[in-house]
């Protein structure tokens, strides 16, 4: 089996492969995080540390485009819970990749996380948390 190439942050990170770019906060704090790729244990620290950012400045909305995963563990689900438990308000923007939302389905998160279709539809959401 071919190693997975190591993941790096685009943007304001640092240079590599794309697997998460930080889109610039919106002028009404909303921060869109589009994720690309694979996530298990060795490719998921760029996201943990973007996440972790959003929740130390306390951004109020943040959106996570999941349309371009390829691949999830329980790695990156558990972050995924860690976000929606630190975070003011996670919304996932779809589509929603059918590998990934049957982690979601089969674990039950499905229940707890918010959805939209896509990016502007996330970004529009201000229902209740």
């Amino acid at each position: 089996m071919p190693a997975r190439p190591t993941p790096r942050a685009t943007g304001d990170e640092s240079p590599g492969p794309d697997t998460l770019t930080r889109s610039a906060m919106r002028p009404d704090g909303t921060l869109v995080l589009h994720l690309n790729g694979e996530y298990d244990v060795d490719t998921v620290v760029p996201l943990r540390e973007a996440l972790n950012r959003a929740n130390a400045d306390r951004v109020p909305h943040t959106v996570l485009d999941v349309s371009g995963v390829t691949f999830a563990d329980s790695t990156l689900l558990n972050l995924f819970i860690q976000a929606h438990h630190r975070l003011a308000r996670l919304v996932f923007a779809g589509p929603v990749p059918p590998q990934l939302q049957r982690l979601f389905d089969l674990t039950g998160v499905a229940e707890i996380f918010t959805f939209a279709p896509d990016v502007t539809a996330a970004c529009a959401d201000t229902s209740p948390a």
